[in-house]
C-alpha cells in the first residue's frame, strides 16, 4: 500500500511548473515572445481569503455529505512566482521596441476547488486566478470528472477549462507588412480525456489526450503525455514523463486561387506553426511514511516552423524542481519550488504552497 501511495503523488513538482494548463498553450511556457508569464507582489490578505472560505464550504458540506453519502473536499494552493522580463520586448506602434521590465518581482496566484466523491465518481470544480496585479492577469475555471474501475486499479477522467488572460499593448508586423495590435485579452479552452493504470504493485502508467486554443491568437493544438512510475524500494519511486503538443501546418494554409493556385500561409500573428516536446524525470523519497520528498528535472524543446522560408526555430528550456508534502487523514499540506532557465539566459523562479482539506 505504501508503494501505491507514493505512485499516485509521484511527479507533483514540475506539474506546476511546466503547464498549468494549456493556457500556456503550445510553445508558449516560457519563451521570449510567449507573454504568460506574470509579475507583482503578493497580496497579504490571501491566507486569510483560504482559510474563510474552507469555513464557509464546510457548513455546506455538512449538508451535502449527511444526504449523499459521499466525500466533500476542499482544497487551496498560494503560488508564488518570479518571472524574468528582460528578454519580453513589446514593440510600440511607431516601430519601436521596449522591455516589459528589467526588474524581477514577486507574482501571486490563488487556487481553489472543490471535489466530490461517492461510489467511485468524483467531480471536481477548481478556479485559479491572480491576487495581486500583472500585466498578464488570468482567471481560468475548470471542470473534472473522474471514474474509478476495477478496485480503483484503473482511473478515466474527463476534463476542459476556460481562460481568461489580460495583456499589456503591443503590436507586430504580419505577413502584409502591416503593422497590427495584439488583442488585450485572450479567451482559452481546452479538454483532457485521461486513463491511469496499475499494472503491478510497483508499476503504474497514465495517458493523456489533449486539445485546446487561445482563441484570439493562435489555432487549435493537439497533443499527449505518457507518464510512468516505478517503486524501486519501499521508500524510493522514479517517475518518467514526456509530454508532445502541436498545431497542425494545415491550419495555417488559405487558397487565394482554384485548385489551391496560389496558396499562402494564414498566420494568427507573427510566429509559425509551434510545436512543444518535453521529458520529464522525478525521483521521490518517503523517509516516513507522512512525508514525501521529490526531485525532478525536465527539458523542455520549443520549435517553430516559419512557413515563409521553410526554416525552424528552437528553443530549451531546463526545468529543475524540487517538493515536499506532509500527508494525514483528513488534510495535505505542500510546499514547492522550480528554476527554469532557457537556451537564451532568460530565466523563471516559482514557489507554490498549498492545503488539501478531506471535509
Amino acid at each position: 500500500m505504501r508503494a501505491l501511495k507514493r505512485m499516485v503523488l509521484i511527479g507533483f513538482v514540475l506539474s506546476f511548473a511546466t503547464s498549468a494548463w494549456a493556457a500556456q498553450s503550445v510553445g508558449l511556457v516560457v519563451s521570449q515572445t510567449s507573454q504568460t508569464l506574470n509579475v507583482s507582489e503578493i497580496e497579504k490578505k490571501t491566507s486569510s481569503t483560504v482559510q474563510d472560505f474552507s469555513y464557509r464550504i464546510e457548513d455546506v458540506s455538512r449538508a451535502i455529505t449527511s444526504a449523499t453519502s459521499g466525500k466533500l473536499n476542499y482544497s487551496g494552493d498560494v503560488i508564488l512566482s518570479q518571472p524574468d522580463y528582460s528578454g519580453v520586448l513589446l514593440r510600440q506602434r511607431n516601430g519601436k521596441t521596449v522591455a516589459l521590465s528589467l526588474e524581477k518581482k514577486t507574482e501571486s496566484k490563488l487556487s481553489q476547488a472543490l471535489e466530490f466523491e461517492r461510489s467511485g465518481l468524483s467531480s471536481q470544480l477548481k478556479w485559479t486566478g491572480n491576487v495581486s496585479e500583472s500585466p498578464y492577469s488570468t482567471q481560468a475555471a475548470g471542470l473534472r470528472f473522474e471514474k474509478k474501475l476495477f478496485d480503483s486499479a484503473t482511473i478515466v477522467a474527463l476534463s476542459g477549462g476556460l481562460l481568461l488572460q489580460h495583456q499589456p499593448k503591443s503590436t507586430y508586423v504580419n505577413s502584409e507588412f502591416e503593422t497590427v495590435f495584439r488583442p488585450s485579452l485572450v479567451h482559452g479552452n481546452e479538454i483532457v480525456a485521461s486513463i491511469d493504470q496499475l499494472l503491478t504493485e510497483e508499476l503504474k502508467v497514465a495517458l493523456d489526450l489533449k486539445s485546446g486554443q487561445r482563441v484570439e491568437e493562435r489555432p487549435r493544438y493537439y497533443g499527449f503525455s505518457l507518464a510512468s512510475a516505478f517503486a524501486l524500494t519501499s521508500g524510493l519511486t522514479v517517475g518518467i514523463r514526456s509530454e508532445y503538443v502541436f498545431e497542425p501546418e494545415s491550419t495555417f494554409a488559405s487558397s487565394t486561387g482554384a485548385n489551391g493556385v496560389g496558396s499562402t500561409a494564414r498566420l494568427y500573428n507573427e510566429r509559425g506553426a509551434l510545436s512543444y516536446f518535453s521529458p520529464e524525470l522525478s525521483l521521490s523519497y518517503e523517509p516516513r511514511y507522512d512525508w514525501l520528498v521529490t526531485a525532478s528535472y525536465g527539458l523542455g524543446i520549443e520549435r517553430e516552423l516559419d512557413l515563409a522560408t521553410a526554416t525552424k526555430i528552437q528553443l530549451g528550456t531546463d526545468q529543475f524542481g524540487l517538493g515536499i508534502k506532509y500527508i494525514k487523514t483528513h488534510f495535505e499540506v505542500s510546499a514547492m519550488g522550480a528554476y527554469l532557465i532557457t537556451n537564451q539566459s532568460t530565466s523563471q523562479v516559482l514557489w507554490s504552497g498549498g492545503l488539501l482539506w478531506r471535509i
